[in-house]
């Protein structure tokens, strides 16, 4: 999940700023990959290796820890710095916001209902448990994907699809939060409250020193009262204030993540004990409720969203239809980070059926990549050939 390095307003002014972002995501996008393989080859040669490291710890913090719940926390401010630029300046003020907020419920829900058929109809409470697991959109592998389609795409599409998945993860992010106190400790949650209204009260009114002392305490606060607290970023971001500062901040932050947190994030979230895993039926319905969940549950939520939107009258991209519609919803069930945070949340990082989860939405997101761009480009080609 990588946002938008640069306004997307502005975008749609220069088109050469379309290939600045998919050149640098596609390379931020690469690292994440690095990071996944090195994880899952590693955990394969000796998981006690991979295991003893990951688990390492140092004054009683591990090494998983230091990642998931320390450095994963810039990632999450530059997301909420990024998402209250575009708010204020971008395409997602106002009117602009409609259709693509839209179509990221629609997946956000389409994959809510098919974990619960899943969980229903198949009889898997693994997908009941773990409904949030396939809802968010890596906008890294996304955008490594418009490589695959070339330039040919127009760019109110990849505008389009970037806006999506930017509200789609905010909404996961969101949901995430609220979902995972499952052990709420009353006076840490009523402080949490309390700092989370206070950004609010200061939204963009904020300089760096005050941001940072929001964060450490709401950091604390979340931590205390059972919230995931990496999640403390993206709330201090989003209210922070609007100065070169900020913006030197998120430049900042976004180098860190793409150089080294990400990368990090996967090679600590996605090891899996293989010894463990076995040719099961409950293990292969498990397996294929994931794939089906992040496929089909995205592309008919998505599609279903867009027709609903545009029968409202919501302006669409014109050259957003027919067999491009369900091309977009195909590619947005690509991801892995949020989606691994809810897994690691809801089953623990070390069990059977988080192996399970993390192969399922690995495949999902080599089909739904490979599907969604042979799509677009193939509608891409049709178009222009006609035209």
């Amino acid at each position: 999940m990588i946002f938008l390095r640069s306004s997307l307003g502005n975008v749609s002014r220069d088109p050469s700023s379309v290939r600045q972002i998919v050149t640098s995501d596609a390379l931020s996008a690469l690292a994440l990959c690095v990071g996944v393989v090195i994880a899952l080859v590693w955990s394969a040669g000796s998981w006690s290796s991979y295991h003893e490291t990951v688990t390492a710890s140092v004054h009683g913090v591990t090494v998983s820890s230091a990642v998931l719940n320390g450095l994963l926390t810039v990632f999450f401010v530059a997301v909420g710095l990024e998402m209250s630029r575009e708010v204020a300046n971008g395409t997602l003020r106002g009117a602009h916001a409609i259709a693509p907020t839209a179509a990221a419920l629609g997946g956000v829900l389409g994959t809510v209902a098919f974990s619960l058929l899943c969980a229903l109809i198949a009889g898997i409470p693994a997908m009941a448990h773990g409904w949030g697991v396939c809802m968010a959109t890596d906008v890294a592998f996304v955008v490594g994907a418009f490589g695959l389609i070339g330039h040919r795409l127009p760019r109110e599409i990849r505008l389009f699809v970037l806006a999506l998945a930017v509200i789609d993860d905010i909404i996961s992010l969101v949901v995430l939060g609220v979902s995972g106190v499952t052990h709420p400790h009353g006076i840490a949650l009523v402080v949490a409250l309390l700092v989370v209204c206070t950004a609010i009260a200061l939204r963009r009114r904020t300089n760096i020193l005050v941001t940072l002392v929001l964060l450490i305490v709401m950091w604390t606060a979340f931590a205390a009262a059972g919230i995931e607290p990496a999640l403390a970023g993206v709330v201090t971001g989003t209210f922070a204030g609007s100065s070169p500062s900020f913006d030197r901040l998120e430049s900042l932050s976004w180098r860190l993540t793409n150089v080294a947190i990400l990368p990090l994030f996967a090679l600590c979230a996605c090891g899996m004990q293989w010894s463990h895993l076995r040719v099961t039926a409950p293990e292969i319905a498990l397996f294929a409720a994931i794939v089906v969940t992040r496929i089909l549950g995205k592309t008919i939520g998505i599609t279903g969203a867009i027709a609903v939107a545009r029968r409202l009258g919501v302006e669409v991209p014109h050259s957003l239809r027919s067999w491009r519609t369900l091309g977009v919803g195909a590619l947005c069930a690509v991801g892995f980070t949020v989606p691994l945070l809810f897994a690691r949340s809801d089953f623990g990082g070390m069990s059977t059926t988080y192996s399970v989860v993390v192969l399922g939405l690995l495949v999902a997101t080599l089909l739904g990549g490979a599907i969604g761009a042979g799509l677009l480009r193939l509608t891409t080609v049709v178009s222009q050939s006609d035209s």
